[in-house]
């Protein structure tokens, strides 16, 4: 299985050329980690009105963006360079009015883990209803120490999540097609509830 950057890169920038016509503005929401890196590098060579467009993340470690496990810095080193700096950059670490200035935004460009989380959204919070449910208020939340790296973590809620237009989602090899697959019936893996919550309008990139 091979990811082609181009085709996801394409995907985005649609989505937010279609919301800049229809409002002016685009906002871009990101996943950190090693697969999302080389649509980066993509669409750092690309040529668009990124003056235009707001860059977000869907989740952060809360760490200070000078920590080596920032998603912050992933974003700001790989993509925020040559033209995309032209971009604002709303931080979620250490801003308590990041939905505020976020809202809901356009396209986000989601991965996920080996234990079926996405986002900041982990198995062990499954059954948290401000994390899951899509009758909660649409949230940016915290949690106590999580994942791999072990962090505490800042992340949008589900509910927000679902409220997007333009969601896709990388299975950058066999396992995590694998996983993925078996999310479909299996309501112990987090992204189980995503794909119930997107359905069709989540886009898979493998």
């Amino acid at each position: 299985m091979s990811i082609n950057p181009s085709d996801v890169s394409n995907y985005l920038l649609q989505g937010l050329a279609e919301a800049i016509e229809a409002t002016g503005k685009g906002t871009l929401i990101l996943s950190g980690g090693s697969s999302p890196v080389p649509v980066f590098a993509q669409l750092a060579e690309t040529d668009f009105a990124w003056e235009k467009v707001i860059i977000t993340l869907v989740d952060e470690r809360n760490v200070a963006p000078s920590h080596v496990d920032s998603n912050e810095a992933l974003i700001r080193t790989h993509l925020m360079q040559g033209a995309p700096a032209a971009a604002r950059f709303v931080p979620l670490y250490n801003n308590p009015e990041a939905f505020a200035e976020i809202g809901i935004g356009h396209v986000a460009l989601l991965g996920m883990g080996t234990d079926g989380h996405f986002a900041s959204l982990f198995p062990a919070m499954v059954g948290d209803e401000q994390a899951f449910s899509l009758a909660a208020d649409p949230a940016i939340i915290t949690t106590g120490p999580q994942g791999s790296p072990v962090h505490p973590r800042i992340s949008m809620n589900l509910s927000l999540i679902e409220k997007i237009p333009h969601c896709c989602l990388l299975l950058p090899n066999q396992e995590k097609a694998d996983l993925f697959e078996a999310a479909k019936t299996d309501e112990t893996l987090p992204v189980h509830y995503l794909q119930k919550a997107l359905g069709d309008r989540l886009t898979i990139f493998a």
